[in-house]
């Protein structure tokens, strides 16, 4: 079966336009599905209204909808077409014309009804204005006018009146206080959580209405917060004029009101170089991209006590730790490690390394802590349980004299062997006096014997560097740092996880001068920039702090009004955990 379309399309401004379509099929259907041989695409036309099929009788309308198609002005469930006939589908009609040489059926297709915006339609009926429920647009808003003036301004403002003195009334009955406590609508926040032992009362840190909080709020209880560059060049890197609240933004949350991102502390160390003429500071981007090198601090001339130096991990040569010990790590890690008593022993780095309390850095090495157990100053056979003193040896040889010259003074024998010494008497004998300075001469000449022999001299430089002094010799006083990275924070109980090992190359270090520490591309094995996925993202605050420690105080002067509310803070904290914990006994 072969049908004919022509499409007919008013156009805008007047005439039309016609479109024909020959269509080849067994069966044509008619709808706004894309399936459709004959597509009419308008919402409002079923997807498959009528299908026309060929019988026998000719093309046969055969309807798809329940209640059959508008024919003629009748609806249709099937339907013999004939020219002339008029079949409207929703807005279109079409209507059936003779056959031709090359198709069976034409028809004509055109839209007879306009589109018309149901939406408009149902705003219109829809709309309602004030006058309607008996004001208009100026009443109802001199009314809310007035009841947000009346809330948000003036109940707050003349609340402040009826506020109790501060200094006659307690903390927590000053927060509950009505009307006084009505300018709590102008909260614009949660408080973080240090703060809120204290956050019902404003006026704690808000001294003077309508002004932004001032540094001497904060200072009043923040007392040792330090500067973050040094006066002098303060004005250079842009710092002046910066108050805590450009920095600390309460009212934001319960989270501390640190920064924390990275964009703060780059907006300056990305080209400190230029703010700042002549810094020993490197430009800082981003941990990952652009951060210089580890530069910890190490002894500058510990022989000369020149106090200490910074010097940058990946310089040439790389710097050594000259502290004035000899301690080879790689035979103190051995499996194999001999014990003078216990046999073969195991020592691992946490034998002599003990974290302190917490858990940031290490304790102090000292010789009865982590040496004594395996290196002991035993001098004398004949009283096992004397050793010398550690840490000096005008000490270990005034010891060392006396006790020879005690046992000399006492007749007991002066060596090992006794059958040796030809100086042994009878109990009760008394010494003359040649004797006694016999006696003391030989416990000089023997404390000498034993401080620059094996015992003495030998075994204080197994460990020491020494140096010779009034004929003798003197231990170079060693000069150890507690912390290698002063101006950063590194809290080891955080890497616990991590073996010493990998970090600190210990068990291949041979010498006491080897310095210890991992490079800067150990750590960033896994820590990464603020923007970091792949690492652990870590900012400046990670292991810096801002308010840097040495520095002048950034506190001025005390307001004394303050001062005096401080006690009463700190009061009202401390009825409040009362409170709280009565509460916590009664819930139970």
């Amino acid at each position: 079966m072969k049908l004919l379309l022509v499409e007919v399309t008013q156009r805008t401004k007047g005439g039309e336009t016609r479109r024909e379509k020959l269509i080849e099929s067994a069966s044509v259907r008619v709808g706004r599905s894309a399936n459709c041989e004959i597509h009419i695409a308008d919402p409002r036309v079923l997807l498959h209204a009528f299908t026309i099929e060929d019988r026998l009788g000719g093309p046969t309308l055969v309807s798809e909808a329940e209640g059959g198609v508008l024919v003629n002005g009748s609806f249709k469930s099937v339907h013999p077409i004939t020219p002339g006939d008029r079949i409207d589908v929703g807005p279109y009609r079409m209507q059936a014309r003779l056959k031709g040489d090359e198709y069976d059926l034409s028809f004509k297709l055109r839209q007879v009804e306009a589109a018309t915006d149901d939406l408009a339609e149902l705003k219109a009926r829809s709309r309602t204005d004030l006058g309607s429920v008996g004001l208009g647009k100026r009443g109802w808003s001199w009314l809310l006018f007035a009841a947000v003036f009346a809330i948000f301004v003036a109940l707050p403002v003349v609340g402040g009146f009826f506020k109790p003195d501060r200094k006659d009334a307690g903390m927590m009955n000053l927060a509950s206080h009505w009307p006084g406590n009505a300018d709590k609508v102008w909260l614009s926040g949660e408080i973080s959580n240090p703060h809120k032992f204290f956050g019902a009362t404003c006026e704690s840190c808000h001294q003077q209405p309508f002004i932004q909080v001032r540094d001497d709020a904060c200072l009043t209880c923040h007392t040792n917060v330090q500067m973050h560059a040094k006066p002098a060049d303060s004005a250079h890197v842009g710092l002046d004029g910066y108050s805590c609240q450009n920095c600390h933004k309460e009212h934001t949350g319960p989270q501390p009101v640190v920064l924390r991102d990275e964009k703060f502390c780059a907006s300056c160390h990305t080209d400190l170089s230029k703010r700042l003429a002549g810094t020993p500071l490197l430009d800082v981007r981003d941990f990952d991209r652009q951060h210089p090198e580890f530069k910890p601090s190490i002894p500058a001339d510990f022989m000369s006590g020149g106090g200490w130096t910074r010097v940058a991990l990946n310089t040439a040569p790389p710097p050594q730790e000259v502290s004035g010990l000899k301690f080879p790590h790689d035979k103190h890690l051995k499996a194999d490690l001999r014990h003078p008593e216990k046999g073969n022993v195991k020592l691992e780095c946490a034998s002599c390394h003990k974290p302190d309390s917490g858990g940031v850095g290490m304790l102090p090495i000292s010789f009865e802590g982590q040496c004594r157990d395996c290196h002991s100053l035993r001098f004398e056979a004949l009283a096992p349980e004397r050793e010398m003193p550690h840490g000096s040896v005008r000490e270990a040889k005034r010891m060392v004299a006396d006790f020879y010259a005690a046992r000399a003074l006492r007749g007991e024998p002066r060596e090992a062997e006794p059958s040796t010494d030809p100086q042994r008497r009878r109990p009760g004998q008394v010494l003359t006096e040649a004797e006694k300075l016999e006696a003391r001469a030989w416990a000089d000449r023997k404390a000498d014997e034993i401080l620059n022999g094996k015992l003495g001299k030998g075994l204080c430089g197994e460990c020491h560097m020494l140096v010779e002094a009034n004929g003798g010799f003197e231990v170079a006083k060693p000069q150890l740092a507690d912390r290698f990275m002063p101006l950063a924070r590194f809290p080891h109980k955080d890497h616990r996880e991590v073996p010493c090992l990998e970090c600190h190359k210990a068990d291949v270090s041979a010498a006491a001068a080897d310095l210890l520490m991992p490079g800067i591309n150990t750590c960033r094995s896994c820590h990464g920039g603020e923007k970091s996925t792949n690492k652990i993202a870590s900012t400046c605050v990670a292991c810096h702090v801002f308010h840097r420690e040495g520095l002048p105080s950034m506190r001025k002067e005390k307001p004394a009004d303050h001062a005096e509310f401080l006690p009463r803070l700190q009061q009202a904290s401390m009825t409040a955990m009362v409170a709280g914990g009565k509460a916590g006994e009664a819930a139970r």
